[in-house]
Order: C-alpha cells, then sequence, then structure tokens
C-alpha cells in the first residue's frame, strides 16, 4: 500500500499505516489546524488552554500564544 492509496478518502487504513505512511523519510508533515469536541448532550461554550500536539505545548495568552516544549 503507497502513502497515496492509504490516505486517499476511500481507502481504509489503519492509524499505524498512516504513522508508516507519514514517516517515509520525505517532508515533515504539517497540522494546519485541530478541532476540540465535547460530546453531543449541552452547548459548549469556553476556550483551550494548554494544548498538547506531540512534544509541543501551546498555551494561548492575551498577548499571542506561546509554544513550549512538553516534558
Amino acid at each position: 500500500m503507497t502513502a497515496t492509496h492509504a490516505l486517499s478518502p476511500v481507502a481504509h487504513c489503519s492509524l499505524a499505516q498512516v504513522k508508516a505512511s507519514l514517516n517515509d523519510g520525505g517532508a515533515v508533515p504539517t497540522i494546519y489546524s485541530a478541532a476540540v469536541g465535547k460530546g453531543r448532550d449541552h452547548m459548549w461554550i469556553g476556550a483551550v488552554d494548554g494544548l498538547r500536539i506531540n512534544q509541543y505545548l501551546y498555551d494561548f495568552e492575551p498577548g499571542g500564544v506561546k509554544t513550549r516544549h512538553a516534558a
């Protein structure tokens, strides 16, 4: 299975296959957006702080976003 085939919208592949396709020695993948969900019971109005994606922690402050290396 090639990376293109594994990531096409009609292909079914495991998370392990996706990770292997992204770790092929090419350019490092970039995350352009992230979403937060909490379920379907009641409306949620709030904020996210301390968002961790892989080894980075994003701290949202009034002066901007601070990025730290997560421990």
